[in-house]
């Protein structure tokens, strides 16, 4: 687990590190050679981009993650690729699909009973067309036994990574069976799996 220090830490040298991408040399245009120290742009084959600072041929420091359509998904201070700090708060890379890319914010995962819950973050690829939503910030709760999951209280918005206006807010919603091989089965495989930390 990322400790509170450590962000704390990695906050404080955001402006920092912000100035000193600039004079960061470009990225290699060869990828088989190792990316480290400098300013680049990798592009998945979705189409979607990472633009930002690279490190031992990681995501590491200030970086965006924008969609094949040019909507900003995420953007922050990025940790060894999968995990991006936004407003204080580290959200790890799950998975994506369809559209959507999902954050899981590892700090909020608990253990509840037989259940576990975190925060989860939806990013779509381009604004929803029929609500507009850009973003949804979620509670869930997961059953890893019976595998299914609840929505326990959702936020949509108009910006990226649970920014901009709310367009909507949901209460608690019925559980749902996880169908297999969804991308969403990866979410709830990754928040079922995750290690806790034993409460001292």
């Amino acid at each position: 687990m990322i400790s509170r220090i450590f962000i704390a830490l990695l906050l404080a040298t955001a402006w920092i590190d912000g100035h000193a991408q600039s004079s960061l040399p470009p990225c290699p245009t060869d990828t088989s050679v190792v990316w480290t120290n400098c300013h680049g742009t990798f592009t998945y084959p979705s189409g979607a981009k990472y633009v930002g600072t690279f490190k031992d041929d990681a995501y590491n420091g200030h970086g965006k993650l924008i969609s094949a359509k040019g909507f900003a998904l995420a953007e922050g201070m990025w940790i060894d690729n999968y995990t991006v700090v936004s407003a204080g708060t580290p959200w790890r890379y799950v998975s994506d699909g369809g559209g959507v890319i999902f954050f899981v914010a590892t700090q909020s995962i608990r253990q509840e009973g037989v259940f576990r819950r975190a925060w989860v973050m939806r990013g779509y690829d381009e604004v929803e067309p029929e609500f507009r939503w850009l973003s949804v910030r979620s509670l869930e709760k997961v059953d890893c036994v019976n595998e299914r999951t609840q929505r326990m209280s959702s936020t949509a918005h108009d910006g990226p990574f649970g920014s901009g206006n709310v367009l909507d807010t949901f209460g608690e919603r019925e559980w749902q069976y996880v169908a297999p091989g969804t991308t969403y089965a990866g979410v709830a495989k990754f928040i079922c799996d995750y290690k806790l930390t034993p409460k001292k």
